[in-house]
């Protein structure tokens, strides 16, 4: 097996389980908070601050709203920022070229969201379907829509690491972006 595909197969294996993590994760918040289903609570005419269809970002004090200790909402967008850090660091020492290290973020990013998702509804039996809405960021403002946007975005960053990692970027001794 080719060192790429071992890089690959790496990252999507870090990426089962960060959502597997995150998931576990958002369960204990919601038992700890007794929040069941906070997208339901937030998502009002007026607490939207700009929608574009399939995303709504809420007006920054929409997020008391769905963590109503200002505390705790200060953890939870440490713990965001973190994830993404995280996600980013996984990219920066696995590729070798920018665009490579773009591409492995794409595919740890797409992996974690999607099996995120997974996990939580054999955790929980939530999201019910691709059409209930969740609550995707808190960082800068709360975005929430529907399942699917999240899915399809992450579906689509799958297909372009794969696209990049096995048609753009050349192996060792191929020459390469620097």
């Amino acid at each position: 097996m080719s060192q790429k595909w071992q890089k690959i197969i790496g990252v999507v294996i870090f990426g089962v389980f960060f959502g597997l993590l995150e998931a576990i994760v958002v369960v204990y918040l919601r038992e700890v908070l007794s929040v069941t289903n906070p997208e339901n609570t937030v998502i009002s005419p007026d607490n939207i601050a700009f929608s574009l269809g399939l995303i709504a970002f809420l007006k920054p004090s929409a997020s008391l709203l769905i963590i109503s200790s200002e505390r705790l909402l200060t953890l939870e967008l440490w713990r965001e920022a973190s994830t993404i850090i995280m996600l980013i660091t996984l990219a920066w020492v696995t590729g070798k070229y920018l665009l490579e290290k773009l591409a492995y973020f794409f595919l740890a990013f797409a992996v974690w969201d999607i099996c995120y998702y997974i996990f939580l509804y054999f955790l929980t039996g939530r999201p019910g379907g691709l059409s209930d809405s969740d609550i995707f960021f808190l960082i800068p403002v709360a975005w929430v829509g529907p399942v699917i946007t999240p899915v399809a975005i992450s579906s689509l960053l799958i297909v372009l690491a794969f696209f990049l990692l096995l048609r753009m970027i050349p192996g060792p001794g191929e020459g390469g972006l620097a």
